[in-house]
């Protein structure tokens, strides 16, 4: 996830009545704040329903564990009442414009009013989040005359389909901004229990950036390395059917190959995988959410990648 869509699609609704401060659940939205002083705590204000296109409702709802964890900027005093006037500040960025097959989300936010600059918050974040584990995923900036904003958003390795975004709304005849943080959950699509990896499966093979003069193979049969890539590719979510662009007139590099061999069902093949997703048999794209298991195939081979 990017940031950048965010604004684009705000855009798009800026005729949708904005929702604040907001816990998404399904099709209830329930008002909240955050106590600066105890940012576990959580108070319910108010229920409005509300349906916001691809929500779903899910348990355990995740978000809201999550916000409860998240550190409250320094003297900052919750609010429930600003209107940034392009669109819910609370509506999840990753929302796609158009797909045929759309995961649903939950979110849950807060908004804070302080005295700070959004660079001091934002910074301040970034320290704070970071020190938590969370690693930086993009960030963005815009307005519509009256108002600025700057965004940041974050992950943890741990939980790839949360997203926590800090967005820094500042009006052009205050110095005092208000900051939301919000937290998005993109619930996983269905997923076939055959296109997980069996528990037995005892070597991988794997062909790096095959047919190039970069090309590396190389066969694992330690537990730990194998351990380790059945569990990335058996908690990779289905990918949604996206509008996916690439170079005209080429088809997408390939960028590694594996063959797990497993003792009961002998060779499974992941037989490619590239900026489209990871195709595995017949069986629908998977997503890789940031990259996450391109990396550690590329940490075990030793391949330095920025």
């Amino acid at each position: 996830m990017k940031i950048g869509p965010l604004l684009i699609f705000m855009a798009l609704i800026i005729s949708m009545t904005p929702i604040v401060g907001c816990v998404h659940a399904g099709n209830t939205t329930s008002a909240h704040t955050t106590s600066s002083t105890n940012p576990t705590s959580l108070t319910t204000i108010s229920t409005v329903p509300i349906r916001q296109p691809g929500s779903t409702v899910g348990s355990p709802f995740i978000p809201g564990a999550v916000i409860a964890t998240l550190p409250v900027y320094p003297g900052a005093t919750p609010t429930t009442d600003f209107n940034p006037g392009f669109g819910p500040p609370s509506f999840p960025s990753e929302e796609p414009i158009y797909s045929s097959q759309v995961p649903g989300y939950q979110s849950a936010s807060a908004q804070y009013a302080t005295p700070a600059t959004a660079e001091d918050i934002l910074n301040w974040y970034s320290t704070e989040l970071g020190a938590l584990g969370y690693n930086l995923d993009g960030e963005d900036g815009g307005g519509n005359g009256t108002i600025t904003t700057r965004s940041i958003a974050f992950f943890l390795p741990s939980q790839p389909l949360v997203s926590v975004q800090v967005h820094v709304y500042t009006p052009g005849s205050s110095t005092t901004p208000v900051f939301e943080l919000l937290v998005t959950y993109t619930v996983p699509l269905p997923k076939p229990s055959a296109e997980n990896l069996p528990g037995d499966v005892e070597s991988v093979k794997i062909d790096y950036v095959p047919g190039t003069a970069n090309e590396v193979v190389k066969t694992f049969k330690d537990t730990q390395s194998i351990q380790s890539l059945v569990n990335l590719v058996n908690n990779l979510p289905v990918a949604p059917d996206y509008v996916r662009t690439g170079t005209t007139g080429l088809s997408p590099q390939t960028l590694f190959k594996l063959t797990f061999h497993s003792i009961s069902q002998g060779n499974i093949m992941i037989n490619d995988v590239n900026y489209e997703g990871i195709h595995f048999g017949d069986y629908p794209l998977l997503d890789d959410p940031h990259n996450l298991f391109q990396k550690a195939v590329e940490q075990m081979l030793g391949i330095q990648t920025n």
